[in-house]
């Protein structure tokens, strides 16, 4: 009897266990929580990157302006990711001391990858069966190029995957609309919308004058505080700079000198600097409050005409993708691209009856970005578009290497982005994108009901690139900025791995070939660890025959591990010059270690003990040239950067 339980109990949990592995999403849950065990475990490994300090000085900076303490936050990216991953890292230190601050930055940056995965695989499934796009969403995850940025890349890979979240939520927005309305009888949806102005003057008609009244100022109000920020601080410098230099004027000047009882001793500008915090202390809440008095008071005046016109329209599918265009755009000011992708595709499905719940979309979205950039909060609309030019013209004075020749990134020939998109992506990934193209292509002269997906898909890819080659936009550090058009490409892989799931009907069969085409990503990001990113392929010989013809470490992650020769090897108090990102070798060096920019700017009769330098720009071979090198990081024969040991006899070069 006993035997006989035990088998039913057995039989029992196996089949609650296949019932799980069978469940929709299970494998894509599966495969995102073994890719975040391997992040835990090798994330100590990456290095800082070359700017990665300055763009955390900018979230700490625009933090503090919820403190009121408001300040210019000029710069061509939001500090919405920056802002959440100091957050997150602040809280990881806090429970661990396993991991130095810029470990706990680099962990939350791979979430954000993890979570442009999860996005990723949701956008293929609306293209492909479950497997396809899992297969799909395995090589894409899998590049070493991307898993490299995926750690060290707080701009790019950020802004990648909230991109990839926002197209996504945004078309399931839409999804979700047109199956509302399909149920819908159509000429009761017309007939909604040829009435909507109809019911709008009846109730503004009807409404008390006290609510409109209300209403009006309210909306003056907010508008002046959103957009007239910037002169009302001005106003407040002004008045104050007035009552302290003549105290004897009435108004305002008596109630500052009443407050201040320390004029003598206090400088001006500490006065202004303090009434300016109140201010935007104050400025901030009291929108919010405005806000919602407005909503309140719209409600309340227009209670029929709202209903009529946004019946249907406030749905959880339209605030979630509200607010992900929001926090897109607040991670780069482009992110708005994805929701004119997303409004593209509307109007195409859905033609008028789009319009009100786009308004939604979009009026959500704008709040949700200007909450989340602090640095608008002077002049929204001007900051907003500001930062969008300067992204797009970024002043990059360095030359660019390709092919072994340097470039101004202005000069860079029309074969750049090609090229690099070309090499810099396993032979497998190729064939399959290649390969999902055309697949594509025909689906597309076929009119298919896919076709609207993929022409979106399509504009994604190519508008930013024919865009940067045709208008020479700034592209430097290979094709990251373009990180984010990297996406649709894969998407496009999808369908090969469709046809293979179609043509292979066993599943371990497909299971094995699904491997194989992901098995070079694996294995180069096992050899190159932790310098994935300076990954090529066989095409130009592997990243051994691209070195000295392209980028290799471009953002100096390897002075990680050249600090770590000199903590182990380096005399106490040595003094040691590095070339490039410094602050990289002083987060990782003992602290007698004395650390100083190459070239020197002071104490020029201390000689150097050791000089750190990247292969970038062949400086490993011109800064100390007559130097051999004690130290090198190399992955697959390519020199990423050199320690030198610098006798005291030798002078130091000019």
């Amino acid at each position: 009897m006993d035997k006989k339980t035990n088998i039913s109990v057995a039989k029992q949990s196996i089949s609650r266990l296949n019932n799980l592995v069978s469940r929709p999403g299970f494998a894509i849950i599966a495969v995102l929580c073994i890719f975040l065990l391997i992040g835990i475990c090798v994330v100590p490994d990456y290095g800082e990157s070359w700017d990665e300090q300055a763009r955390y000085e900018y979230a700490k900076h625009s933090l503090v302006a919820y403190e009121g303490k408001y300040r210019a936050l000029e710069d061509e990216k939001g500090p919405f990711f920056v802002m959440t991953a100091l957050l997150g890292a602040r809280i990881i230190t806090s429970i661990t001391n396993a991991w130095r601050q810029i470990d706990a930055m680099h962990f939350m940056i791979y979430l954000s990858y993890l979570l442009g995965l999860l996005f990723f695989y949701r956008l293929c499934r609306r293209l492909v069966n479950s497997r396809s796009a899992l297969g799909a969403t395995l090589l894409f995850g899998t590049q070493p190029l991307l898993w490299g940025h995926a750690f060290i890349n707080p701009k790019d890979i950020p802004f990648m995957s909230f991109f990839l979240a926002s197209l996504t939520l945004g078309l399931e927005m839409v999804d979700a609309f047109v199956r509302r309305n399909s149920q819908s009888d159509h000429q009761q949806q017309s007939s909604r919308e040829y009435h909507f102005w109809k019911y709008f003057s009846r109730d503004w008609r009807v409404a008390a004058k006290f609510n409109k009244i209300l209403l009006i100022l309210s909306g003056c109000l907010l508008i002046f505080l959103t957009f007239g920020r910037n002169v009302i601080l001005e106003a407040i410098a002004s008045m104050i700079r007035q009552a302290y230099t003549n105290p004897s004027a009435g108004g305002f000047a008596g109630v500052f000198n009443r407050l201040a009882q320390n004029v003598s001793q206090i400088p001006v500008d500490a006065y202004i600097l303090k009434g300016q915090v109140f201010f935007n202390r104050l400025a901030l809440p009291c929108s919010v409050g405005l806000v919602i008095l407005i909503a309140l008071e719209i409600n309340k005046i227009f209670k029929v005409s709202v209903r009529w016109f946004f019946y249907g329209k406030v749905t959880p599918q339209t605030i979630l993708a509200g607010i992900f265009l929001g926090f897109c755009s607040a991670v780069r000011a482009l992110g708005l691209a994805s929701g004119l992708l997303v409004g593209v595709y509307f109007l195409w499905k859905s033609r008028s009856k789009a319009i009100s719940t786009l308004l939604l979309y979009f009026s959500l979205a704008a709040m949700v970005t200007y909450l989340a950039w602090p640095g608008l909060w002077g002049a929204p609309l001007n900051n907003y578009i500001a930062a969008m030019r300067q992204s797009g013209d970024f002043a990059y004075a360095n030359k660019v290497l390709f092919n072994g020749q340097e470039y101004l990134p202005k000069d860079l020939p029309g074969s750049y982005l090609p090229t690099l998109l070309g090499l810099q992506f396993t032979e497998t990934a190729l064939l399959c994108i290649l390969a999902g193209i055309v697949i594509a292509l025909l689906m597309v002269i076929k009119h298919t009901e896919k076709r609207l997906d993929i022409l979106i898909l399509g504009i994604w890819f190519l508008a930013p690139i024919m865009q940067a080659i045709i208008f020479h936009t700034t592209i430097y550090d290979n094709f990251r900025q373009l990180l984010f058009v990297i996406p649709p490409l894969f998407v496009f892989s999808s369908f090969s791995f469709q046809r293979l799931s179609d043509f292979l009907k066993n599943k371990a069969i497909y299971l094995l070939v699904t491997l194989l085409l992901i098995l070079p990503g694996m294995y180069w990001i096992i050899q190159l660890h932790p310098y994935q990113y300076i990954y090529y392929n066989s095409l130009v010989g592997g990243t051994k025959g691209a070195f000295r013809r392209f980028e290799m470490d471009y953002w100096a992650t390897s002075y990680k591990e050249a600090t770590e020769y000199l903590n182990q090897t380096a005399a106490d108090n040595s003094f040691v010059l590095v070339r490039g990102p410094d602050e990289i070798a002083r987060t990782y060096a003992r602290p007698d270690l004395i650390i100083e920019e190459y070239p020197r700017q002071g104490s020029p009769e201390i000689l150097p003990d050791y000089v750190m330098v990247s292969s970038r720009y062949n400086e490993d071979l011109t800064i100390f040239p007559d130097l051999e090198s004690v130290y090198q990081i190399t992955r697959d024969g390519a020199i990423l950067s050199v320690v030198k040991q610098i006798p005291q006899k030798t002078s130091e070069p000019p």
